[in-house]
């Protein structure tokens, strides 16, 4: 889920973010003995550094973590407000359990008994809350366990093809990274066939929904590459060693940066991303949903600069997400600042 969250927050509890006020009343709900193992999840699972840092200050993309209101808030279609509300609770909780299976998949909470127990709840809390939808029976609309079952069938497939065991072409990675967002859409794609949106209204909005994934994916793949070639896989770097015979192992960072600038396969995915982004806000402006159709225009506009950039400076892109997240580390420490202040 890594188009959805920042690695390193830093601002302390602040209830007043919408997904936070649906959290905390989540967790005021629960058995005394997990609750604070509940409310300190993002530090148990290592997105936070502190068990105070609520779940809006985790999320980087606001965008898609808040999907289903703004969907719900188009100008054009029209969403009731418990539907809304109902969606928004799903998908919150089913991103927080991906989050989770990722935890336990990567050994950060798989033998913490009170985080597992959390996890189980919020599962439980997310299924509570798509039932509400009232489609969860209609085989025409993705669930949370078949969405798990494409995921979890993504991380297997891109394993084997980090590893070398099975091919790694770009058409198998576009795939691939399709197939790990799956957790993103079923909450606002069923509050779309609740709300008895016309068909090809609910493809506009599938459409819309894989764009602003694969658009946020495909340019994470590039300011990340090193440090996912670094943790045993990038896919940049393996696309390279199929498509041009580069031997990883043999190779330095340097040399491999080289050989990405090259082969243009860098400036291939922004380029990609870019596209992404604006089939995104076409099929937005479509669906009369403008603030997702401003942001995934700029997205496309900014992308497509990095791409430029790229091509003429090995290493920009890179360098550019340093900036940024250096940036906001600034604002959210003078942030934390002026709280302690006020208080």
């Amino acid at each position: 889920m890594t188009c959805l969250f920042d690695p390193m927050p830093t601002l302390s509890r602040n209830t007043g973010h919408p997904i936070d006020r649906i959290y905390d009343s989540f967790v005021a709900e629960l058995p005394a003995g997990i609750q604070d193992a509940a409310r300190g999840l993002p530090q148990r699972l290592g997105l936070a550094p502190d068990a105070e840092v609520p779940w809006s200050q985790v999320f980087d993309n606001t965008v898609l973590i808040g999907l289903p209101t703004m969907v719900a808030r188009g100008v054009r279609l029209n969403v009731r407000s418990e539907l809304a509300k109902a969606a928004q609770t799903a998908h919150l909780f089913g991103v927080i359990g991906a989050l989770g299976v990722d935890g336990i998949r990567g050994g950060a909470i798989d033998q913490d008994t009170e985080a597992l127990a959390a996890l189980y709840q919020v599962h439980r809390a997310r299924d509570r809350a798509f039932s509400r939808l009232g489609v969860d029976h209609r085989a025409d609309v993705l669930d949370y366990r078949s969405a798990e079952l494409l995921a979890r069938e993504a991380v297997g497939e891109e394993e084997r093809c980090l590893s070398g065991e099975e091919a790694a072409t770009r058409a198998r990675y576009r795939l691939i990274a399709l197939k790990k967002q799956a957790m993103i859409f079923p909450a606002t794609v069923a509050t779309a066939v609740a709300a008895a949106w016309p068909a090809g209204d609910v493809s506009r909005l599938e459409g819309m929904i894989g764009g602003l994934t694969l658009g946020q994916q495909y340019r994470n793949d590039v300011v990340y590459w090193i440090d996912d070639h670094g943790r045993g896989g990038a896919w940049a770097v393996t696309v390279l060693a199929a498509e041009y015979g580069v031997g990883i192992r043999r190779s330095t960072l340097s040399d491999l940066a080289g050989q990405l600038h090259t082969a243009g396969i860098l400036t291939d995915l922004l380029q990609l991303s870019s596209r992404a982004f604006a089939k995104a806000a076409r099929a937005a402006r479509e669906l009369g949903i403008p603030a997702i159709e401003r942001w995934a225009r700029e997205q496309a506009r900014l992308t497509s600069g990095l791409a430029l950039f790229e091509s003429v400076e090995p290493g920009y892109t890179v360098q550019w997400e340093i900036d940024r997240r250096t940036q906001r580390r600034r604002e959210q420490i003078e942030d934390c600042s002026d709280l302690a202040a006020a208080s």
